[in-house]
């Protein structure tokens, strides 16, 4: 567990109740303690004299266990019936998702648990309702489906989706890059006949960039499709970028483009927002709180108010996208701008 990161982000978040109970528990890892009753201390109620009393952990494997052991507590802890928790998967600002099976029916899903426990702040808890909400009126082959939602035994807010398998939108892309330079070689010409060779390099990676420009634009017009099949019902995204789309490992479906477009997932709609229940000036964001991706953020977006954010602003981050997809970089330097207080 990176435990600067986690506290940073809890001290990012506001979320005092967290960041107190992840220093408790830090402090007995790091002391190489193992507490008896881990659930309790991420719940920040630890026995006393939990520390004194428990057995030194072993070294090696079994160091990495308990590790992994206690970055899934929180889920785990909460006793949730009808599933098996393999793994977790990754966390954001807002939840933590763990790959699990689920047992009636049996299948593998992903389980997203609010972050905070029972320590959320309700800000963040109307967040993780709304995605909640927005996939269940979601149904497309390009969107992540949900499959259940509820709260656990111990009351934290949970939801059963899709398990997608893949990488994301911008590892794929700079995987299919490197691959083609590879291919291209890259020798120096010592001899006619090795020149001979670089040119019918140069020819083929010619070819393959007359190729690769289809390739892109297949995949772009998938993420396109999701996109407008949200915005038909209401949805609008609102933080939409390269590491919220996910290409699939599987053969593309019967209905994709064709044979060598994968087809695609948008993912982590905790942002969206369902324009036909909100009044306008009453979105799910605090007043004054910039919520997205800078890079991809439209200016109306940036500027944070609610009023002139509509479908454009999904727009303008596909253009973004389109352009990083094509070009390999961003339109514009955002590294030293400063959002608006």
């Amino acid at each position: 567990m990176d435990w600067e990161k986690e506290e940073a982000q809890a001290t990012a978040g506001g979320n005092r109740g967290l960041l107190r109970q992840l220093r408790e528990l830090r402090k007995i890892v790091e002391a190489g303690k193992d507490p008896r009753n881990p659930e309790r201390v991420l719940r920040g109620r630890t026995p006393r004299g939990s520390e004194a009393e428990s057995p030194e952990p072993e070294s090696g494997a079994n160091s990495n266990k308990e590790t992994e052991a206690l970055e899934a507590a929180p889920l785990r802890a909460a006793s949730l019936p009808g599933f098996r928790i393999s793994r977790k998967l990754g966390e954001g600002g807002m939840g933590i998702v763990y790959e699990a099976e689920q047992i009636h029916p049996h299948r593998p899903v992903a389980l997203k648990v609010v972050r905070a426990g029972l320590h959320a702040d309700p800000l963040t808890l109307r967040m993780f309702e709304r995605e909640m909400q927005t996939l269940a009126r979601l149904k497309h082959p390009g969107i992540a489906a949900i499959y259940e939602s509820g709260t656990t035994s111990e009351g934290l807010p949970f939801f059963a989706m899709e398990l997608v398998r893949g990488e994301s939108l911008g590892e794929h892309l700079n995987r299919r890059k490197a691959e083609g330079a590879r291919e291209g070689g890259g020798l120096q010409p010592r001899n006619r006949r090795a020149a001979r060779r670089e040119r019918d390099g140069l020819q083929g990676r010619r070819e393959g960039a007359a190729a690769e420009l289809p390739y892109r634009l297949g995949l772009f017009r998938k993420i396109c499709e999701a996109v407008a099949y949200a915005h038909q019902r209401g949805i609008i995204h609102r933080d939409l970028k390269p590491s919220n789309i996910l290409v699939l490992r599987e053969p593309p479906s019967a209905a994709s483009l064709g044979p060598s477009i994968p087809d695609i997932k948008v993912l982590d709609f905790g942002l969206a927002r369902i324009a036909d229940t909100e009044a306008s000036g009453t979105l799910l964001t605090d007043a004054g709180h910039v919520k997205g991706t800078l890079p991809y953020m439209s200016p109306e977006q940036v500027r944070g108010n609610p009023d002139e954010i509509d479908l454009r602003t999904d727009v303008y981050s596909l253009g973004v996208i389109l352009y990083e997809m094509l070009t390999g970089e961003l339109p514009y330097d955002v590294s030293r701008a400063l959002l608006p207080e």
